[in-house]
């Protein structure tokens, strides 16, 4: 976790560490624990080398937007022709043609973990509640009043899930949790996860989950969500993406991002920073791969050969990402700052 992500994220995250201290159990989970397989992964196939096309340029020298936006902006996601970035009381809507702000969704909550977009609706997440916000792109409005979740918190600095019949969170108790977004109510009942369980991403015919202490991806069938593979990736995965055919998983203690295919076999390893990543995002758009990272402000990875094209500066601390065919968009919530790098 970024130590400047959120700033009162450190407040929330030590509550809950001293409310786990304090209970003698954890909450008996309602269904049995995964049955999980046994490790896969090739060794990879292809390795890219950490300076992939040089120093970096400036993102706005490469023709991109810079957009002030107030309110530490940290995740974003785009849906219904405009960008949707997570702010101190709530989630700014900025129109992606225009780069105006015109509007925000306000959430009486911290919005901790990355948004996602599925069954025409923006998810995004409280911790402090907690409660799943679900957001209709084309009015700006919560579709829905605030969804309770039948857990202690949401795992921070972690992801949602949409897709493959639900809306799917990880706990801090490490349970998979499940919202219908049909009746727009959490399953009654949750499924554990080992510890260290990170972050989700839904897609591909499964549930995807890091596993950071083990160095593992989780794959899951939302079918039986007691049934998972275990991948081996790189050192401390947590935030990941789906796309270009391939699960894509950032792994911050490594400084790299692996390649890992429908069959579970990681087929490439490719560095993305020198250095660990603090905080940080993933997403895939556009054709290319972006890395959220500190040493530089995004990488931009090729599917096509699994290397670095490109870097994009100035360095600003840490942020999110999110890109479609385009336009990929970066924050920085340490400088209030937000771009968009048109792509077409």
């Amino acid at each position: 976790m970024a130590p400047s992500r959120w700033r009162g994220l450190a407040i929330i995250v030590s509550v809950l560490l001293l409310a786990s201290c304090g209970a003698s159990t954890a909450p008996s989970p309602t269904s049995g624990a995964p049955s999980v397989g046994a490790t896969t992964g090739a060794a990879p196939s292809s390795l890219a080398t950490p300076a992939g096309s040089g120093p970096p340029g400036t993102i706005e020298a490469a023709g991109a937007t810079h957009i002030d936006v107030s309110g530490e902006p940290d995740w974003v996601a785009l849906a219904g022709g405009s960008a949707w970035v997570a702010v101190v009381g709530g989630v700014r809507k900025v129109d992606a043609a225009t780069g105006k702000v015109d509007g925000l969704v306000p959430i009486d909550d911290v919005v901790c973990l990355a948004m996602d977009v599925g069954f025409d609706s923006v998810w995004a997440g409280g911790c402090q509640k907690p409660m799943l916000a679900r957001i209709e792109p084309k009015s700006g409005l919560l579709f829905t009043p605030p969804i309770a979740l039948p857990i202690r918190g949401i795992q921070a600095e972690s992801s949602i899930a949409a897709g493959e019949g639900g809306v799917w969170l990880v706990s801090v108790d490490h349970e998979l949790v499940r919202v219908d977004p049909i009746t727009n109510r959490a399953d009654p009942d949750t499924w554990p996860l080992p510890d260290g369980a990170a972050a989700a991403r839904a897609g591909l015919g499964s549930i995807w989950v890091t596993i950071s202490t083990t160095d593992t991806l989780l794959r899951i069938s939302p079918a039986d969500p007691k049934t998972s593979q275990a991948i081996k990736v790189g050192d401390g995965p947590r935030f990941l993406a789906i796309g270009e055919g391939a699960i894509w998983v950032m792994n911050q203690g490594a400084g790299s991002v692996s390649r890992v295919d429908t069959t579970g076999t990681v087929v490439a390893t490719i560095p993305v920073s020198d250095v660990s990543i603090q905080g940080g995002d993933i997403a895939v758009g556009g054709g290319s791969v972006w890395v959220r990272i500190e040493q530089d402000l995004v990488v931009r990875i090729d599917p096509a050969t699994n290397t670095v094209t490109d870097r994009y500066g100035p360095p600003s601390g840490s942020g999110s990402v999110a890109a479609d065919a385009d336009a990929v968009w970066v924050t920085a919530h340490d400088t209030a700052s937000l771009w968009r790098l048109p792509l077409r």
